[in-house]
């Protein structure tokens, strides 16, 4: 009888050294459910922040796009006005050329009329 109450001694003994393991392990998994728990807070948390900063990138992209197209819209109708004055100052430059061209007819046609004149006076 003192072997069995022995043995139950060894296993009432061993029962609460694993008991002392399984709480000691049980800390250790709490400990890494809150490591994990805080390591996901942080990863949802930069997430969030990333999500945050991508919109407004995103809204001030769409922003120098939209003032791009008006700067290239503008810069196209500047053109367009500066060929159009250029075109109306050539058709000017056009037409003093042509009043001067006849200008030079009339007069040759006078000094050649001149010249014949005093030619046949003589």
């Amino acid at each position: 009888m003192a072997a069995l109450r022995e043995v139950v001694d060894q296993l009432k003994q061993k029962i609460v050294e694993l008991k002392a393991i399984i709480r000691e392990k049980d800390l250790e998994q709490e400990e890494l459910q809150k490591e994990t728990m805080d390591l996901l807070f942080i990863k949802e948390t930069a997430y969030k922040k990333l999500a945050a900063e991508c919109a407004d990138l995103k809204e001030e992209l769409e922003k120098w796009e939209y003032k791009q197209k008006e700067v290239e819209a503008k810069a196209q109708k500047d053109a367009f006005k500066m060929k159009k004055f250029y075109d109306r100052q050539l058709a000017a430059k056009d037409v003093i050329i042509k009043e001067k061209e006849d200008i030079i007819e009339k007069n040759k046609e006078w000094v050649l009329g001149a010249v014949f004149f005093s030619v046949q006076k003589t």
